[in-house]
């Protein structure tokens, strides 16, 4: 599989001198990404804030509770997340918590460097918010957002941007998602004009979110964007599918294919000969071009 698991688990073993081959039928589950990784958000249904402490009361039969040395090989994980470009914020010792689409504070490990978090789930690093989203973008909800915060004692201010480069997209809502626009936001001269409109719509916000729809193939839009915007700029998870997981799907499968790595993509698994639990040869089907 060419999923986050099978991704570093074929890191991990190039790295380690292995021949290895992924073979993947489709895409993975990283396009429902949601900008962070989970450690240990919750037990018993309880917020965790400490995961490495609450790991020590899991039950018997949990899985963290057959590994060793979990402190240890999080670290590694971090390690390999920053080795293949993946800008991440966050500790093993203790949990933050990131905003999802629905406007909920939610206790996470690691999130990606561009996307908003809080340390607290009962108070926020701002007050005052400007809340952006794009003319006839259904993926992101941001009354849901807007109210979220707003419980939290903030003030938020919603925004609608009109870029000349989406019209045709909004014509069909089919067209108008996340991995779609981010496509027509690749540009420089696109990120210029929609800093611009922001700049001006920020009046005394403190801090200004964004739908994730920048940054399919690369980070670099989204540093230009955060630059050329007055106050600091955050992004918000959109519905499926997901930028950032693409985005970290194709920087972990470069990782792995400069280690040696070879990534069979369109390939599924249908035969294959074991011989004294190993596995000798193994027969793949291709989608036709």
């Amino acid at each position: 599989g060419g999923g986050l698991s099978g991704l570093t688990t074929g890191i991990s073993l190039a790295k380690a001198g292995q021949k290895v081959a992924i073979v993947s039928s489709g895409q993975s589950t990283l396009h429902f990404h949601s900008g962070s990784f989970d450690l240990l958000g919750y037990n018993n249904s309880k917020e965790v804030l400490t995961p490495l402490e609450d790991l020590k009361r899991l039950d018997a039969n949990h899985p963290y509770s057959k590994i060793s040395d979990v402190a240890t090989l999080a670290e590694e994980a971090i390690g390999m997340l920053r080795e293949s470009n993946v800008k991440i914020k966050g500790e093993t010792s203790r949990n933050h918590y990131r905003l999802t689409p629905m406007g909920v504070l939610k206790p996470t490990w690691l999130t990606m460097d561009e996307f908003f978090i809080s340390d607290s789930a009962e108070t926020l690093p701002y007050k005052k918010f400007l809340l952006v989203n794009f003319a006839g973008f259904f993926d992101f909800p941001v009354e849901f957002i807007a109210d979220g915060l707003e419980k939290l004692g903030a003030r938020v201010n919603v925004k609608g941007l009109r870029v000349p480069m989406l019209q045709e997209r909004r014509l069909s809502p089919s067209e108008m998602r996340s991995a779609n626009i981010a496509k027509l936001l690749s540009d420089e001269n696109v990120v210029e004009l929609i800093s611009q409109k922001i700049n001006t719509s920020i009046g005394d916000a403190e801090v200004v979110l964004l739908p994730s729809v920048v940054g399919l193939c690369s980070d670099e839009m989204i540093e230009l964007l955060r630059s050329k915007v007055s106050v600091p700029l955050f992004m918000v998870a959109t519905l499926p599918p997901s930028v950032s997981g693409v985005r970290v799907q194709n920087a972990l499968s470069s990782r792995f294919k400069k280690l040696g790595g070879s990534f069979l993509l369109g390939a599924t698994v249908f035969d294959g000969v074991i011989s004294n639990n190993k596995v000798e040869s193994i027969k793949i089907s291709t989608l036709p071009d």
